[in-house]
């Protein structure tokens, strides 16, 4: 017993070394940059909106995970991030087809009736084949005897994936916003259709959207390659920022007529060093290149009849959080793309926390094994946002000078993982010792039960 309390103190100051250590990581000398924004003295009733700079998605994680905002009065603040992505929701507008023709070697067409007039501005059209691109045109009436043209020149694609791509398919196209309660379709063949196509489906909606809040990314850098047969084409684009939540890249080209699978990947560094095995010695550390990360594939085309114009030169990002983007452009046996010029747009990002005392707030970031927040504000906060909103301007993102690198953190917290290995050891100990002072008691229990 008499070593048992020594191995008590031991665990105590363990333990007490453990939650120094945990402590230390929550200080704000944890987190690597710091950003500072002032809520005005007639701040009003709801949400304070603080949108994000660029510099703040560079430090931090991608998930935006390692933020926390400290109030003037030094306590922390609950708050909740938003990325403005819009909205969008597809209402099925229930139609009858009827009045099926073709013509041969030539084009298919069909009626559409939707039994009333109803809104609608997008419509799906399938048709039987695949590889083809046939033109289409889109005709509205009130009464099916009075037509007048609602889209013409638009196309629907099927594309069949080779060497190593998905098929791509368009089959939707959009119109102007109308309330005809009939449609005519009419789809034209393509120069290698059959003499007889089919339309074997239409399905018409009603779009509804909150757009998305974007901004545009200046793009520092651009630079242009080919794979050794060319049959590749990279476009490289630097965009300056890591982890920026991208929405769209737009590629234009000098090109008048052509069609192109694509790949985009994206990455955030261009190099890393990992370390090479050596059979008879300690590894060493190389520099070897950035694996590009896969973002989406899609198409790229532009079709130019007469005066008629059909393109789609935008691709679709989808938030993806990189610094550099490439679009990997198939030119199969067709000569390279002239590119003239790339345009990236970024989601906008906001803090969005109570409306508060007024005075200066700090966001610290960039702080690796942060632990993401959880606030009661995430469960209604769409609530305090209809009560209003008051925006302000964040700084600048700057080094947090109270920061302690690795190497001069607390021995608690750089060797946190040694402390749990004492502290399992100690509990090791003392189980030994606990075990033994058991026994010892039970040996002199029989001699105490035989006094006189």
């Amino acid at each position: 017993m008499k070593l048992l309390v020594p191995a008590l103190a031991l665990l105590a100051l363990l333990a007490a070394g453990m939650a120094e250590a945990k402590n230390a990581g929550e200080e704000p000398a944890a987190w690597s940059h710091l950003v500072r924004f002032r809520i005005p003295p007639d701040v009003g009733e709801g949400l304070v909106q603080v949108e994000l700079p660029p510099a703040v998605f560079h430090h931090a994680r991608p998930d935006l995970a390692d933020r926390r905002i400290i109030g003037p009065d030094g306590s922390e603040v609950p708050h909740a991030v938003r990325l403005a992505r819009g909205r969008l929701e597809r209402e099925r507008r229930e139609a009858h087809l009827y009045n099926h023709t073709h013509v041969p070697g030539r084009q298919a067409s069909v009626n559409v009736d939707l039994g009333r007039p109803v809104m609608k501005d997008r419509i799906r059209i399938e048709t039987s084949g695949t590889d083809f691109r046939r033109k289409v045109l889109v005709e509205g009436s009130p009464d099916g005897r009075r037509w007048s043209v609602l889209r013409e020149g638009a196309f629907i694609i099927s594309a069949r994936g080779r060497e190593g791509h998905q098929d791509y398919e368009l089959d939707e196209i959009n119109l102007p916003r109308n309330d005809y309660r009939h449609l005519r379709v009419t789809v034209y063949n393509d120069q290698h259709d059959p003499d007889r196509i089919a339309i074997e489906s239409v399905v018409l909606w009603q779009i509804t959207r909150e757009p998305p809040q974007t901004k545009p990314v200046p793009v520092r850098a651009v630079e242009v390659s080919y794979s050794e047969d060319r049959r590749w084409q990279h476009v490289d684009l630097d965009l300056g920022y890591r982890h920026l939540p991208l929405h769209q890249v737009r590629a234009e080209f000098e090109d008048a007529n052509f069609f192109r699978r694509v790949a985009v990947t994206g990455r955030n560094r261009t190099t890393r060093t990992v370390p090479r095995p050596r059979e008879d010695a300690a590894p060493v550390m190389q520099t070897v290149e950035e694996p590009w990360h896969p973002v989406g594939r899609g198409a790229l085309f532009r079709y130019a009849v007469g005066e008629d114009v059909d393109e789609s030169l935008t691709l679709d990002l989808a938030g993806a959080p990189y610094r550099f983007v490439r679009i990997s452009i198939h030119n199969q046996d067709n000569p390279p793309l002239g590119l003239v010029g790339t345009e990236v747009t970024r989601f906008r990002g906001f803090l969005e926390l109570p409306a508060r005392a007024p005075g200066e707030y700090t966001l610290y970031l960039g702080r690796p094994d942060a632990q993401p927040p959880r606030y009661d504000l995430a469960h209604y906060v769409e609530k305090l946002r209809d009560e209003g909103l008051t925006s302000v301007t964040a700084g600048q993102v700057t080094d947090n000078p109270a920061h302690l690198a690795p190497e001069a953190a607390p021995p608690a917290e750089r060797f946190s993982w040694l402390v749990w290995i004492a502290l399992l050891a100690a509990l090791f100990v003392l189980g030994l010792l606990v075990r033994r002072a058991s026994r010892q008691a039970q040996g002199r229990a029989p001699a105490e039960d035989h006094r006189p």
